[in-house]
């Protein structure tokens, strides 16, 4: 996708008598595809980082209502049981990705019909 756009960008240099506007045009037309491509993947992206990010902070919630609860937790406790966390929400969202991936290959579809 990105080669055909650069060779239609190339392609406009080529027109007769061609103008900046004219050769502007016809450049931002050759790079839409790649924009909406790059749009569709970045919201995903965004909507799955943020899931880990809400996970992450849950994590560190629940490390902290421990502490509450028993405030002789030593810091080594205090960190395994935020590591213990963490490593079951990178397990988690591991096991999204084919979810994540699926959602952009159909974004992808959707554009490119």
């Amino acid at each position: 996708m990105q080669q055909k756009a650069y060779r239609c960008s190339a392609d406009c240099y080529d027109a007769r008598n061609p103008t900046s506007a004219t050769i502007s045009n016809c450049v931002e037309n050759c790079q839409i595809n790649s924009k909406q491509s790059a749009q569709v993947t970045s919201a995903e992206m965004q909507q799955y980082q943020g899931r880990i990010q809400r996970a992450m902070q849950a994590c560190s919630d629940k490390v902290g209502d421990m502490q509450l609860k028993n405030p002789s937790m030593k810091e080594g406790e205090v960190m395994q049981a935020f590591e213990k966390c963490g490593g079951e929400v990178v397990t988690e969202q591991i096991g999204m990705l084919g979810g994540v991936d699926k959602r952009i290959r159909g974004g992808l579809n959707q554009l490119f019909k």
